[in-house]
């Protein structure tokens, strides 16, 4: 449909408002589709936000296929579109837990983990159109009542040289595994360009078969670095230790760990204590409490600590933190980088479980200039409800001020809905 000329009572709104409005549905495919189809002047950026990010599942869901084969005729028709798409998410998983070590049954699927039904349905052949990725996901995924990762090498021949394609990209700045075993993390950490690595419950190997690098030798460093699980560090740091590894730690801003061995999870710290700015730590079980887990004293640029325990007793957390806070001190001096420190957890309101968390908060001397964030994305709570968990739950530290609340995503502080006594 053609631009509507501009009439007295029919005025033109500007572009820039009207890519500031795209802009902000770029989550909502549905009504992008739609500004798409509405004028040619919303189609570049509506297409653009729509494809932007794209899912595709290679675990033979058969719902799936077709739509890797309408993504493919799009992408035919309108090969522009391809520069569009810059994150590419993955599904696979390992069929031989689907049909049994049946040799006949796999040799009849053929290369079963892509489910290459026919000549007509091809994944590789519209994985080839992508050209421009900025992020590469792959997920491991289940298969009914199973819980088996599948494994590097169970992949199709032709998927893993694309991932190691993708990998030699220069456009490539970000790459997350979950759920996936035996990796070439060595292979990863050789590839200089990348700038962001999220592993989640993987494992590490070699693949004698993985391609050399044509890229020239160079050294690349990681801006942020999400790891979850013991296993999985302990790995992602072995890699880092190889000879071939390109990349290094020591500009890393964001660090993002889970679930971590204290030896693993302080082993990492030091290898990024001169440039590390934001610390996210997940506390998943009373094993994970160690008094004397991390020190981050030695952290010249932490300026914001964010500590999550909703997954362990509130009486635990209340202990661990008195410990790290007060007893030991772990963190940064009053006169150090750091400028906010969250807390995460509690599934309650009661003021009981918080009088605890309120004293130790307010007697630690290491947050006495910083501000603090109580996060609980998990409770709604009224206007009513949060003055009465300010009176009745912190009271010291809604008396010290420097504070703010989250409630179910939105900040309760002054100027908002709810007045409270903080101090910007």
């Amino acid at each position: 449909m053609a631009n509507i000329p501009a009439t007295p009572n029919r005025p033109v709104i500007p572009q820039d408002i009207l890519n500031s409005v795209l802009d902000q549905l770029r989550h909502d495919s549905r009504t992008l589709g739609a500004c798409a189809l509405a004028a040619r002047s919303l189609r570049p950026l509506s297409q653009q936000h729509m494809y932007a990010s794209i899912s595709l599942d290679l675990s033979f869901i058969f719902d799936s296929i077709q739509r890797v084969a309408d993504l493919r005729d799009v992408l035919t028709v309108n090969p522009s579109l391809a520069e569009n798409i810059h994150h590419l998410s993955l599904s696979v998983c390992d069929l031989r837990y689907m049909f049994g070590d049946d040799p006949s049954v796999i040799e009849d699927m053929g290369p079963v983990s892509l489910a290459v039904l026919s000549d007509t349905w091809a994944p590789i052949v519209t994985l080839r159109m992508l050209h421009r990725l900025h992020k590469l996901s792959v997920v491991g995924g289940f298969l009914g009542m199973e819980c088996r990762a599948p494994t590097w090498d169970c992949l199709d021949e032709e998927l893993r040289a694309f991932i190691y394609d993708q990998l030699r990209s220069p456009a490539l700045v970000e790459i997350s595994f979950d759920f996936v075993h035996g990796i070439p993390l060595d292979y990863f950490v050789s590839c200089a360009q990348l700038q962001n690595i999220n592993l989640k419950d993987v494992t590490r190997s070699i693949d004698p078969e993985s391609p050399t690098l044509s890229l020239p030798p160079q050294t690349g460093h990681l801006k942020s670095l999400s790891l979850i699980g013991t296993v999985t560090t302990s790995n992602f740091i072995d890699a880092m230790h190889t000879p071939g590894c390109s990349l290094s730690l020591t500009r890393l801003r964001e660090l993002f760990i889970t679930h971590v061995d204290s030896v693993i999870c302080q082993a990492v710290l030091d290898m990024c204590a001169e440039s590390l700015e934001t610390f996210k730590l997940v506390l998943m079980s009373s094993a994970d409490c160690d008094p004397s887990f991390m020190n981050l004293t030695h952290m010249k640029k932490l300026r914001s600590f964010h500590l999550n325990y909703h997954l362990i007793s509130h009486k635990t957390g209340a202990g661990w933190l008195r410990n790290f806070l007060i007893v030991e001190t772990h963190l940064p001096t009053a006169k150090g980088p750091l400028e906010k420190f969250t807390l995460e957890g509690g599934l309650y309101i009661h003021s009981a479980m918080w009088n605890t968390i309120d004293d130790i908060l307010v007697e630690a001397p290491c947050l006495k200039n910083v501000h603090v964030c109580l996060c609980l994305p998990n409770i709604p709570a009224t206007t009513q409800e949060a003055s009465d968990f300010c009176q009745s739950g912190i009271p010291h530290l809604a008396t010290r001020g420097n504070f703010s609340v989250l409630w179910s995503q939105h900040y309760v502080e002054k100027g908002s809905d709810y007045i409270a006594e903080t101090v910007g």
